[in-house]
Order: C-alpha cells, then structure tokens, then sequence
C-alpha cells in the first residue's frame, strides 16, 4: 500500500508538471488539490507513530494549495499564511526529532542562510509593505533548513539526509516563488521549478521522517 500511494503520488506530481508546460489549467488545478491527500494517505498507512505535527502540516500546506489557485489578495495571503504554518510546524517536528543541540552548526548554519536571505533581498524590488511578510516568510523557511540540519547530526543516516533534501527544496521553491512574484512575471518554466522542488521538498520531509 505504501508504494502504491508513493507512486500515485509521483504520478499526480508527474501529471501536474506535465500540465504546466503544457498549458492544461484545468488538469494542472485538479492534480495540485490531489497532492497533499495523496501524500497524507501514505504518511497515516505507512507510519508506525502517528505525529498530528506532520498531518497538519500537509492540511495547512493542501490549504495554500487551493487558496493559491487564483491569486486575489485575500486568498493569497491567507494561502501564504497556511504554508507558513505548515513550515512552522515542520520546524517544531525538526526540533522534537532533534535530542541534542549542535551550537557550533547552529551557527554556521544561521550565518550561511542569512547571508543567503540577505542577497536574495537585495535582489528584490518590492515595495515597503511587503519586505517585512517576506522577511518573516524568510526566517520560517530559513530554520526549516537550519534544524532538519540539527536532525542530520543526530542521526547521521541516510533518512535524515531525506529531510535536508526536503527543506533545501521547500527554500528553493519558495524563494523562486516570492522573486517571481515581487517582479510580476510567473513564466512556465519558473512555476515548473516551483512545483517540482515543492513536490520533491514534501515526499522528502514525510517518507524521511516515517524511515527515520
């Protein structure tokens, strides 16, 4: 049961990139609600330890799916709202996975992502009102990264690589994300790389922290 959800899933992903490029609205708007139930159904049948952390992280993150279909100003802060969520609640499952503190990577690790946050940032032309969502934004899906690193020292496995994997890849999709819409230009490749790092960032962070 759970490679038949893991490939569905894949499948649903495929699909709804494939749709992308191929300009199908329709198709690309109905396989993006499937994602996160699909992946959920995985978690709950194939996890030995339910964790409502992770199952409401997925709910929050399939909300800002579909409050992020159409791009009206309510739906779309309150879609950002949800994903902001969810990467808290990522942050807060990281940080239980995590039984000891590793200060000197904690760290380095908080330098290299605000060095980064900051270049991208000076890269942006927004307005006053919007740098301070983007910086909170930034600070979520920053230590979403820094702890799934703190996860990986602990284990030092093979899965708690998944989740490194996965939080690089939610960072990656959401600062391609917030650039391409601070600039008003969304072109198909970028929504391409968008969904495929968030697709990827998610099958990480859930199929590592079942294995781990």
């Amino acid at each position: 049961m759970d490679i038949l959800l893991l490939s569905l899933y894949s499948l649903v992903a495929f699909i709804n990139i494939s749709s992308i490029q191929c300009e199908r609205h329709i198709i690309r708007l109905m396989s993006k609600t499937c994602l996160m139930p699909t992946l959920a159904l995985f978690y709950i049948s194939t996890s030995k330890i339910f964790c409502i952390t992770i199952v409401l992280a997925l709910f929050f993150s399939w909300c800002g799916d579909i409050l992020l279909i159409k791009a009206k100003k309510l739906r779309l802060y309150t879609g950002i709202l949800c994903f902001l969520t969810a990467h808290i609640l990522y942050v807060l499952m990281f940080i239980d996975l995590a039984a000891k503190f590793n200060i000197l990577a904690f760290i380095f690790s908080t330098l290299l992502i605000l060095s980064i946050e900051c270049f991208l940032m000076s890269k942006l032309h927004t307005l006053n009102n919007y740098k301070f969502p983007i910086i909170i934004y930034g600070i979520a899906i920053g230590l979403l990264v820094i702890f799934s690193l703190q996860v990986f020292i602990w284990y030092r496995s093979i899965v708690s690589t998944l989740l490194v994997v996965g939080s690089i890849s939610f960072f990656v999709s959401d600062s391609i994300l917030i650039y391409f819409n601070t600039i008003k230009i969304m072109t198909k490749n970028a929504l391409t790389i968008i969904m495929l790092s968030y697709v990827i960032a998610q099958a990480c962070i859930v199929v590592g922290y079942v294995n781990i």
